[in-house]
């Protein structure tokens, strides 16, 4: 469906990808109080509903797929509302989406001294039950050993004669509207001629295990839902695996420094910046001059 915005209304038109040709669906939804010089300016489409989003000045205009009027909330205290955006949504028990969870430790050594495994699942629910590709990414500091589900399809392609990175796409059919998928990993060899002198990661900081899945609505032809990607600190000769530990006694627990931190700080050095301070207590981290 292609949409077309204009000074007071939407016209939709169903788009042939095979010719190229469009044709009227429903045409010029009138939305009475719009007034120059704003007329409906910005229009997205909400994957799961279909209903079409617009705004006009302070209002925001819900409509139909076909097009009729379903509601609108006014920003009356605001000024012009300049734009408009659809996330995933977000995940609850039941609700439909796509789930990444980690299957145990948090915390993987720095140069280990032998592979560490790791396994995760992504959780799908859609009640709508559309054919769906989900594609993933194992990074290639991972040997991928296996990644299966008992529904739908697992398609995995390995670059670098199979050492990563790794590329997972599994196809659920039509009328699939729960499947969980199970990936399990170990971290990948470095050094020596065998490279096995010691394993992946080589430095403290974020390690991730996948890239965040993106379901792909075949029928749509677009990304219905998104996971977030799965994140492992990586520490020097760490004692906790949880994630809550403290390496480096910044008061920041591991995890935090290496995946939860809008600014990531180092989990091996207490004073990232260097300048006197210790993380925790530091208002800008990573600028010795506080100018943050």
């Amino acid at each position: 469906m292609v949409y077309v915005r204009h000074t007071a209304g939407i016209s939709a038109f169903n788009f042939d990808n095979s010719t190229g040709l469009m044709t009227a669906a429903w045409t010029n939804f009138d939305h009475t109080t719009v007034s120059p010089p704003f007329g409906l300016e910005r229009i997205a489409v909400d994957p799961l509903t279909q209903n079409i989003l617009t705004t006009s000045g302070t209002e925001l205009i819900v409509l139909k797929p076909n097009g009729e009027f379903d509601a609108s909330m006014d920003f009356a205290e605001t000024e012009d509302l300049t734009g408009l955006c659809l996330g995933p949504a977000a995940q609850a028990g039941g609700t439909d989406g796509l789930v990444a969870a980690h299957g145990g430790d948090l915390v993987v050594a720095v140069k280990g001294g032998s592979t560490s495994n790791y396994q995760y699942t992504l959780s799908y629910t859609n009640a709508a039950g559309p054919e769906v590709v989900i594609s993933d990414i194992v990074p290639r500091q991972w040997v991928l050993n296996d990644a299966s589900s008992l529904d739908g399809m697992v398609d995995v392609q390995s670059k670098n004669k199979g050492q990563g990175p790794h590329a997972i796409d599994w196809t659920l059919p039509a009328g699939t509207t729960e499947a969980t998928f199970t990936v399990n990993a170990s971290t990948a060899g470095k050094g020596g001629k065998n490279k096995t002198n010691f394993f992946e990661p080589t430095h403290c900081g974020a390690l991730y295990l996948d890239a965040g899945a993106l379901v792909f609505d075949v029928t749509a032809g677009e990304v219905i839902f998104a996971s977030d990607p799965l994140c492992l600190a990586a520490v020097k000769d760490p004692v906790d695996f949880t994630g809550a530990g403290d390496h480096d006694a910044d008061g920041i627990s591991d995890h935090d420094e290496a995946c939860g931190n809008a600014v990531p700080t180092d989990l091996c050095e207490a004073d990232t910046d260097g300048d006197g301070t210790d993380d925790g207590l530091d208002a800008c981290p990573l600028d010795p001059l506080n100018e943050c």
